[in-house]
């Protein structure tokens, strides 16, 4: 999922791992969602604001953390 408005674009996607094995095709129990945020030069720097949260299931338990960053390119 894309979006631009002006200087402003964003980006979503969802991440959802399937393998295929000898022993036979499974789901992996991790699944991961980002959303950014980009806004084009200002003046000399362009900003980045991201959002990560990753699901894993260990135990029979979703377990889940997020990650926050923001990235600066000159």
């Amino acid at each position: 999922m894309k979006k631009k408005i002006g200087r402003i674009s964003t980006t979503g996607r969802i991440r959802i791992e399937y393998r295929n094995k000898d022993s036979g095709s499974t789901f992996r129990n991790r699944n991961r969602f980002y959303l950014g945020v980009k806004i084009k030069k200002l003046s000399v720097y362009k900003p980045t604001l991201y959002f990560m949260q990753q699901r894993s299931l260990k135990n029979n338990k979703w377990e889940s953390f997020g990650v926050l960053g923001l990235k600066i390119s000159f």
